[in-house]
């Protein structure tokens, strides 16, 4: 089917598969629009009676324009086939949520719960009954709309045994209503039970009845009290867990009579536990309240008064230098004598004063050891020096 064109509709992709049908993605050429085409099985369109009762549930479907249901553009039948064109929508179905997720918590269930109330409630206004509400036809768009889908397929098959094949009854057996199990006349009290088995997986995780045979589960929907959802999530909060219970009640008239009673009952109990969390949650210090203005009395404009002119500062002559300190006087230390080149101990001889006789002074200069060692260098050098000339002249005649 991927590729292949139904009338003006060209199929691009499968969604989904159910004992209905085939769900596929397509796009609406003519008006250059994505659609969802359910092609409908064979065994349901072998019978004309059967395609007469879907185009008159697609006429009742058709009429319903909410913002909560799911929009059916067309019935048609081409190439022997019966489908049913339908708004396409992209997000998830509750059903989706509880297999990824689990239970989901209440504050997040009951909104979007209360959506599906709207949306169902309308329908039974305008005289439609869905008779096969389960969590798989409650659909949550990308925007957090909630879309019912899917009106009307349940009432066609009749919920008889014969209408379904082994293995695809199961979904909606979970569902049933104690009429639809019994085969009575049913009324919209059939889809608020349906409507709380659903609410009740959705806030648990499970459904309340569950077994391997559809005979067992049909006997429990009509003989066997359910389980409180709190059995298999506790954290459920008694009230809601009570309107819930009070949706499945065996006899219809001990239901919520419609969806409008079925949510505000819902509403009730929502708002008691809100406050009740918000009572034992610590609570914030009160800002200080605005303090009134005080009024001031009027004050009279300011008089400008001429100021004079600021004088100058006179200068000052510089304040005369400090004096001048001398230097300190650094004391030198003293010269040490210096010591004779001779000998102090030589001996004296003494010889008599005689006036006007000179006194012959020792000749120091042959006697002192120093000149002597001078006069031997100094010789030394000079006798090297006539030699190192002589060597130089009698080398120069020979060449």
């Amino acid at each position: 089917m991927i590729g292949q064109r139904i009338g003006n509709y060209k199929i691009l992709e499968e969604l989904g598969r159910g004992g209905m049908g085939v769900v596929y993605k397509a796009v609406d050429t003519g008006l250059d629009r994505f659609v969802a085409i359910k092609i409908l099985a064979d065994q349901l369109t072998s019978k004309p009676e059967l395609i007469e009762r879907f185009r008159t549930e697609a006429k009742a479907q058709a009429r319903l324009n909410h913002t909560n249901i799911a929009t059916l553009h067309s019935f048609e039948q081409a190439g022997g086939r019966c489908m049913i064109v339908m708004e396409y929508l992209e997000g998830v179905t509750f059903e989706q949520m509880i297999e990824r997720r689990g239970p989901i918590p209440w504050q997040e269930a009951i909104p979007l719960f209360k959506q599906a109330l709207m949306g169902l409630g309308f329908a039974h206004r305008m005289g439609v009954i869905h008779r096969d509400i389960k969590p798989s036809n409650i659909f949550v768009c990308r925007t957090g709309y909630v879309k019912v889908m899917d009106f009307g397929v349940a009432k066609v098959m009749g919920g008889g045994q014969s209408m379904t094949r082994a293995g695809t009854r199961m979904g909606t057996v979970l569902y049933m209503s104690p009429e639809q199990v019994q085969s009575i006349p049913v009324d919209v009290r059939s889809d608020i039970y349906s409507l709380g088995i659903t609410l009740y997986q959705f806030m648990s995780g499970h459904v309340p009845f569950e077994s391997d045979s559809d005979y067992k589960v049909m006997t429990d929907h009509v003989k066997t009290p359910p389980p409180p959802p709190t059995y298999f999530y506790p954290h459920i909060p008694p009230g809601i867990a009570g309107a819930v219970l009070h949706s499945l009640a065996k006899d219809p008239n001990q239901r919520f009579q419609s969806c409008e009673e079925f949510g505000k009952a819902l509403d009730v109990h929502e708002a008691s536990e809100k406050q009740r969390v918000s009572m034992a949650a610590p609570r914030a210090v009160p800002p200080p309240s605005p303090q009134p203005p005080r009024s001031v009395p009027p004050q009279p404009p300011p008089v400008f008064v001429p100021q004079p002119p600021p004088q100058r500062p006179v200068s000052q002559p510089p304040p005369p230098p400090p004096p001048v300190q001398p230097p300190p006087q650094r004391t030198l230390p003293q010269a040490v004598p210096a010591q004779p080149m001779y000998p102090q101990n030589l001996p004296q001889v003494s010889r008599p004063y005689a006036p006007g006789v000179a006194v012959e002074k020792p000749n120091t200069m042959q006697t002192s050891p120093s000149y002597l060692l001078v006069y031997a260098i100094l010789g030394g050098i000079g006798l090297t020096i006539i030699v190192f000339l002589i060597l130089l002249i009698a080398g120069a005649f020979s060449d």
